[in-house]
């Protein structure tokens, strides 16, 4: 079952931005910390295998990150680099709002606690470790959120210990490497892009593009800038050059495929981001994306497929667990559809969505009763979704309470007037209570709204009531 997993440590190693992007063009600041970490852990615990080493994903952040593993454990360290912790964990928040799963949890508060090292628990069966010293900023979670399995505490606080012992105290940053000559025009367009100041960004990386060459990360940059002030059309024509100056680049596929996703060309999104895994295997967004447009393109067992690659990278990632559950009920498989969506629920116990999706595949199970308790707590945590409202008819239909549904179909369509799936299934309660009125003027309703469901409803009404 695709539900097996291995236990995953995350360390999150803040130390900030550099003043030069990684992306810069011109002089950059010395990586020498990040170095230091990496031969510490080689040298201290060699018995553990460095996996992969990514570089910055986002211009306006410097940072590096490694995946370590030994047996069935895997550690994965995330550092950025500044002048001081304050300033490190300012840069950790702004980095939540670009990281998927990481916007799924809050922040953190608990940075900036003092200089000790905290154990808490978060989440069942995941340990948080937090560690400040100097300008760094350390962030442990590991653990095993299915069977409840805390991850070792002697592997996380050895990285924690040897992360540490790498950075010297009263530690200043090497800033003799640093050119203090103008900023380039890339340098000062990194720079507007993480200050937020999206036009100026814009501008800046237009005239990198045309005074100081044709870069993949230019072009990437100008898409980034692009797509924060809504121009689609310009930020899919950038992520397209770098992606022809860089074709072995997976971020740079990945925005293109998400670009032609948000403009509904969905097959196009598809290549690119079947592009981006095929270049980095284990590239969550990438296989999380790549499913959701299988989806669109009815192409379900083909996102099943990915989307249980993209859970066993990220078991507790509500996103992934809903898409994944809603494929399976797509190609008819609700009781696995039920396991995954009631890890999910368990893990967001306050999804309307997770809910809803959860008492569908229960109703295809044939477990109503289960369907009816999770569609009403749907409803309770979003009472304004004719979805869940339609769902629930058919539940209560499956339970014999007719007057139930007709109020919960009824409701649906209030909240939604064009919604033909609502039409159709009232007109056919109403033949099976034997009103042809009533079904007769669902059918006209309907007639403007899906033909094809009007023509299978009227031909139902002939067959059940003639006249």
């Amino acid at each position: 079952m695709f539900l097996k997993r291995s236990q995953t440590i995350v360390v999150l190693v803040v130390f900030g931005m550099c003043l030069a992007c990684s992306l810069s063009v011109g002089a950059q600041q010395s990586f020498t910390s990040f170095d230091k970490i990496e031969q510490a852990i080689a040298r201290t615990l060699p018995e553990w295998i460095l996996l992969d080493r990514w570089p910055s994903r986002f211009p306006q952040y410097n940072y590096i990150s490694y995946r370590w593993q030994v047996r069935k454990n895997e550690v994965h360290v995330w550092m950025v680099e500044e002048q001081n912790a304050e300033d490190a964990a300012r840069t950790f928040y702004e980095i939540y709002e670009f990281v998927p799963h990481l916007a799924n949890r809050p922040p953190p508060t608990q940075l900036l606690i003092g200089d000790k090292c905290y154990i808490l628990e978060s989440l069942k069966g995941r340990m948080d470790l937090l560690l400040k010293k100097e300008n760094l900023v350390v962030r442990i979670s590991g653990g095993d959120a299915l069977s409840g399995q805390i991850a070792p505490r002697d592997a996380i606080i050895s990285f924690a210990q040897q992360i540490a012992s790498a950075i010297p105290s009263n530690r200043t940053l090497n800033t003799s490497v640093v050119d203090k000559k103008t900023p380039s025009h890339h340098e000062k367009a990194v720079e507007a892009l993480r200050r937020r100041q999206y036009q100026e960004a814009i501008e800046e990386f237009k005239q990198a593009i045309s005074l100081e060459g044709d870069s993949a990360e230019s072009h990437h940059g100008l898409g980034l800038a692009y797509l924060q002030v809504g121009d689609k059309t310009n930020a899919r024509n950038s992520f397209k050059e770098a992606v022809r100056l860089k074709p072995d680049w997976p971020q740079a596929h990945f925005d293109l495929g998400q670009t032609y996703y948000e403009l509904g060309e969905y097959a196009t999104a598809a290549n690119s981001f079947e592009e981006a895994v095929r270049l980095k295997p284990d590239f969550f967004e990438a296989l999380l994306s790549l499913g959701k447009t299988y989806e669109h393109a009815s192409e379900h067992a083909k996102a099943v497929e990915v989307l249980q690659k993209a859970v066993l990278l990220q078991p507790d990632n509500i996103d992934a667990r809903n898409f994944l559950g809603t494929a399976l009920i797509l190609t008819g498989q609700p009781q696995d559809a039920v396991t995954v969506l009631q890890e999910a629920a368990r893990l967001s116990p306050q999804s309307a969505l997770i809910q809803a999706n959860l008492g569908r595949a229960y109703k295809l199970t044939g477990k109503f009763q289960e369907s009816l308790t999770a569609l009403l707590q749907s409803l309770r945590l979003s009472p304004q979704d004719p979805v869940a409202h339609n769902w629930l008819g058919q539940t209560y239909e499956l339970l014999e309470q007719k007057q139930e549904a007709l109020t919960a179909y009824k409701r649906a369509i209030e909240l939604k007037a064009d919604y033909a799936e609502a039409y159709y299934n009232l007109g056919v309660l109403y033949l099976i209570l034997g009103d042809r009125r009533q079904a007769e003027e669902e059918c006209i309703a309907l007639k403007k709204l899906n033909s094809d469901l009007a023509d299978a409803l009227s031909t139902k009404i002939a067959q059940v009531l003639p006249p």
